[in-house]
């Protein structure tokens, strides 16, 4: 019996984060499908099964947290990381108080140097 690879969705909209989600996770053996937008995210699940969804909280105009009771109405089995590098208790609360299964925050620090002033 053949075992499949893990696949995995990563929503963020910051390209170079997305790219580096990607390739270490490709380096480690996974499928990775990227997605700059909860509608394009959207369009690959409904294609797509994935096991992990890693989703930005701040999607530019959009919300992380929202989305992620569409991940659990096109895909219920799926385990979703919400990531953010904005980390505040009250994220954390929001995204408890949805009561959904499987699902995790993980506060990163931002992959790009501090601006200068």
């Amino acid at each position: 019996m053949e075992i499949m690879p893990t696949e995995i969705l990563v929503v963020d909209d910051d390209r170079a984060t997305r790219q580096w989600l990607c390739s270490v996770l490709e380096a480690e053996g996974y499928v990775c499908h990227a997605a700059r937008s909860p509608q394009e995210a959207e369009e690959l699940l409904r294609r797509v099964e994935v096991q992990l969804a890693l989703v930005d909280i701040y999607l530019g105009d959009a919300n992380g947290v929202d989305f992620l009771r569409k991940i659990k109405t096109l895909q219920p089995d799926c385990d979703c990381v919400m990531m953010t590098a904005h980390a505040s208790e009250i994220i954390s609360a929001k995204v408890a108080r949805l009561n959904l299964s499987s699902v995790g925050v993980l506060f990163r620090q931002s992959l790009h140097a501090p601006k200068a002033r």
